[in-house]
């Protein structure tokens, strides 16, 4: 249930979830702790890349190079969400 795939030219280690795993159901935080709740997740994600990462960044990030990483982010989640209703449909009894 590991592997591997290859993202821009850049490998990348990838994993299935297991069903058991905790997830957060977003329609139960109020309006007002989604934004919070967000940069706390954000934060640990951004740790553990940190920790994973193989060379150091020469400049922090501009507002620009952020601007630019929400939207690649949310260009990868769209084509995660894609790959997996396109694996659930090939997958599903006929």
């Amino acid at each position: 249930m590991m592997g591997w795939s290859r993202l821009a030219g850049e490998s990348m280690f990838v994993r299935r979830l297991a069903p058991q795993e905790d997830k957060v159901d977003l329609t139960l935080v109020r309006a007002e702790d989604l934004e919070p709740l967000a940069r706390h997740f954000g934060a640990l994600l951004g740790g553990v890349h940190r920790r994973g990462a193989t060379r150091i960044p020469k400049r922090p990030w501009t507002d620009e190079d952020r601007i630019e990483l929400v939207h690649r982010a949310v260009a990868l989640a769209g084509a995660h969400e894609a790959m997996y209703l396109a694996y659930c449909d090939l997958s599903r009894p006929k």
